[in-house]
């Protein structure tokens, strides 16, 4: 059984802050996360994945001083392919939106909305793989 988690009319999650990856391999910023987080022309931002519960942070700041930050331009974008490739999010027919979840101490975190899709593969001998 999975955990069941209340939700309001008005707490704003499909509205506010977001994060869009693109059909262009981008990662995009909502208006108000840009303003939240102060992104003006080449601002420079950590992001996170959760590959466990597909969820993406973002934060002015990294511990790990070997990682290489992304750089958002004055409109919230960012080139980011192979992020969303390593991810496996799929943008080939349409822009995936995640929305605010909550922060984990200076990362916000944000969730994709809706069922998480399971890929099987057959054996020949009829046993299923899961493939993501």
């Amino acid at each position: 059984m999975g955990f069941l988690q209340p939700f309001s009319k008005t707490d704003g999650r499909t509205v506010g802050f977001g994060i869009t990856a693109d059909k262009m391999k981008r990662v995009c910023l909502s208006a108000s996360l840009m303003r939240e987080l102060g992104v003006q022309d080449k601002t420079d931002l950590y992001l996170y994945w959760d590959s466990e519960y597909r969820r993406i942070g973002i934060s002015k700041t990294c511990t790990d001083k070997n990682v290489v930050p992304f750089s958002f331009d004055n409109r919230g974008y960012t080139p980011a392919k192979d992020f969303i490739k390593y991810c496996e999010i799929d943008t080939s027919e349409k822009a995936v939106n995640f929305y605010y979840e909550g922060m984990e101490g200076d990362i916000y975190i944000f969730g994709q909305t809706g069922r998480r899709i399971q890929s099987f593969k057959q054996q020949r001998n009829g046993d299923l793989e899961r493939l993501g």
